[in-house]
């Protein structure tokens, strides 16, 4: 995540992370992005339960979507819908996968 401020157009000002999670991968995307003074938006299936969101929420979450059947899904709309709108709104979305990344 240090490596996406560094490498931001815009500036580290303009990062906003995204984590599809279940839960645990996005409230550890929270907490580093809180370390990090940027927000974290945490997009997760339905299914999630209320007690994770609220963990989420109280670890400092920008925001915490809750869409699709399953995490799938979920991804899939962070990817198409959230991204873009962070885009819109100027921001330098960076999205961090809940596995498998590369760094």
């Amino acid at each position: 995540m240090t490596l996406a401020l560094l490498r931001a157009p815009h500036g580290p000002s303009t990062v906003h992370f995204f984590c599809s999670s279940g839960g645990n991968a996005g409230l550890a995307a929270v907490h580093a992005s809180h370390a990090l003074h940027r927000p974290c938006t945490v997009v997760v299936p339905l299914s999630t339960k209320p007690f994770m969101i609220g963990r989420l929420r109280a670890a400092g979450a920008h925001d915490v979507v809750q869409v699709g059947a399953t995490w799938a899904e979920a991804d899939a709309h962070l990817r198409d819908v959230e991204l873009r709108r962070a885009e819109e709104r100027g921001e330098t979305g960076v999205y961090v996968p809940p596995f498998d990344h590369e760094d």
